[in-house]
């Protein structure tokens, strides 16, 4: 995820117009959303993994852009977008994971979700109005009720999770062939008011282990995987 020392001016152009019409809208839509990202810091960022995503750094919170990836999105998407990251930052999600660190595949695809950033997505998203991008992610799909905490979804998802094939069924297709519509991966990055590193980083390596895990029990189904982390 490393940042464009360089990036080309045109392109940059375009990505700060959308951004600033997508901020427009939410300063005539949702005042305190606009608010917000008006004091954040603004980088572009190459392999973010998603088109947007948001890193706290003591006092001061970064939204961090993929020029390539923003620019492949609809405008009408771009507010949702901005909301979303807007309300990870006001509900404290990248300070929240704790020991929460269980993954699971999605039946059907090859798909690994880290449970913690789906919790995440469906109690943000649950709460925006507007068009999302590709890959937003809604407590329905899951046959989940809305209204809950990241905390709450986190723990029935882990409930809904097969015991033996980690698998996690869902309700209806995923949007975006299961993509994320954001970047989570910044939140291992970020620090506390104090400069103190976040907790994110040693929870991504622990996400990491256990895709490894998952790719080496063998089919699906099986029985082979190890009981989930809870």
């Amino acid at each position: 995820m490393p940042l464009l020392d360089r990036p080309d001016a045109t392109t940059t152009a375009l990505v700060r117009e959308r951004l600033s019409l997508a901020v427009m809208t939410l300063a005539r839509e949702a005042p305190f959303y606009a608010a917000v990202l008006g004091g954040m810091r603004r980088l572009e960022v190459a392999d973010l993994g998603g088109p947007a995503g948001v890193r706290v750094r003591g006092s001061r919170v970064e939204l961090l852009v993929d020029p390539a990836q923003l620019m492949g999105l609809a405008e009408g998407v771009l507010p949702g977008l901005l909301e979303h990251e807007v309300l990870h930052v006001v509900l404290r999600h990248p300070a929240r994971r704790g020991e929460r660190d269980a993954i699971a595949a999605v039946a059907g695809t090859d798909r690994v979700f880290d449970l913690f950033n789906v919790a995440c997505d469906l109690a943000v998203n649950d709460l925006i109005a507007r068009p999302l991008p590709p890959g937003g992610l809604l407590p329905r799909m899951f046959g989940l009720p809305g209204g809950l905490s990241a905390e709450a979804y986190y723990d029935a998802l882990v409930d809904a999770r097969d015991a033996s094939s980690w698998e996690l069924a869902v309700k209806s297709p995923l949007p975006g062939d299961g993509a994320a519509m954001d970047s989570h991966g910044s939140w291992g990055d970020s620090e506390g008011e104090d400069g103190s590193a976040g907790r994110g980083t040693r929870r991504t390596r622990s996400a990491r282990a256990g895709r490894a895990r998952i790719g080496a029990c063998g089919p699906r189904g099986a029985g082979a995987c190890p009981p989930p982390p809870r």
